[in-house]
Parts: structure tokens; C-alpha cells; sequence
């Protein structure tokens, strides 16, 4: 019934975006030699410069990557820019979905999409307080800061533990250093 297609529709958009996130991070902003697609060459230029940027301001800013509280995440979170396209990406996405789909499934496209994002940039910003951090009290926190911060790890570091908010696919595609990371 509704029920049912309500609670599939739902873990299948989770898949794919914690499948999204870990391809985004793995193979757009660490690919070895980006592809050359006309129309995005410029974007993927920029987005994987900020990235490198990320990556070496944390580790000039502090070498253990930590900042000291919120009034040092300009290091870590999106930029305005970067949020305001996935902010207009996710409406699309969820405008489509409505249309094709229903208004429920594009409502609820709209949420999960929002508040992964939300959700990202939060434990993102997070992963990146010092091991002291009452937020890292929070059960699950601290293993996901430990991931992160592993990704962060020097040159070997960048080729894996991409995963953000979940440890899924690093584990499925043996890129967590648990597994034996692969590049």
C-alpha cells in the first residue's frame, strides 16, 4: 500500500544520496584525471580547486585538521555559492519528482535532500572540532570524526574514507582505511 511505497520510496532516496555524496567526493573531487565535459570543465575546475583549498587550509590551520569552534568553519563548510546551487539543485530535483512522481514524493524528496544537506554540513563542520568537543558526545559522532579526519590523513588520506555522513560505501567499496583502502 501508500505505507509501504512511502518507507521504500524513502530508504531508496537514502541509497542513493549517501551514494551520491561518496561518488561526488570520491571520483568528482578527488579523480586522478577529471574528465573533460564542455559545459562543466569551468565548474569542476572551481569545485575541485575549493575542495584542495579544504584540504590544505585544514591542515595549514591546525596539522591534527581542527579548528577550534564555529567561528573558524569558514575551513570546513560550503561556501554561499556552493550552498545556494544545492539549495536550487535539490529544488529541481524535488520539482521533478513531485511532477512525475506526486506532490508527496517531491515534498518528501525535499526534506531528506534539505536536511542531508543539513545534515552533512553539520557533522562535516563537526568532524573537524577538537576530540574535547561536547558535540562529539553525541553516540556515533566521534567514529565519524575519526572517519573523516582519516580522509584528511596526509596524501594516503585523500584516497579514502570519503564517505561524510555514513561509512557505508567505504565499506562496501573498501575505501575505509577498516577495510583496506583502495584508490
Amino acid at each position: 500500500g501508500a505505507n509501504e511505497s512511502f518507507w521504500l520510496l524513502l530508504a531508496a532516496m537514502a541509497a542513493a544520496t549517501t551514494f551520491l555524496d561518496y561518488a561526488n567526493h570520491r571520483w568528482l573531487y578527488h579523480a586522478r584525471r577529471p574528465g573533460n565535459v564542455p559545459l562543466f570543465s569551468a565548474w569542476l575546475r572551481s569545485v575541485r580547486r575549493g575542495h584542495a583549498e579544504h584540504h590544505g587550509d585544514v591542515l595549514a590551520h591546525n596539522r591534527r585538521g581542527c579548528i577550534a569552534g564555529l567561528g573558524e568553519s569558514n575551513l570546513i563548510a560550503l561556501g554561499l555559492p556552493s550552498l545556494l546551487q544545492f539549495l536550487a539543485a535539490i529544488g529541481v530535483v524535488s520539482s521533478l519528482l513531485g511532477l512525475l512522481a506526486g506532490g508527496a514524493a517531491g515534498a518528501l524528496a525535499l526534506v531528506v535532500l534539505a536536511g542531508y544537506l543539513l545534515g552533512y554540513e553539520w557533522v562535516h563542520t563537526i568532524s573537524h572540532f577538537p576530540s574535547s568537543h561536547p558535540w562529539l558526545r553525541v553516540p556515533g559522532l566521534r567514529y565519524m570524526r575519526n572517519h573523516h579526519l582519516d580522509h584528511h590523513a596526509g596524501r594516503q588520506g585523500a584516497r579514502r574514507s570519503f564517505g561524510i555522513l555514513t561509512p557505508i560505501w567505504d565499506l562496501a567499496l573498501r575505501t575505509g582505511r577498516e577495510r583496506g583502502a583502495v584508490s
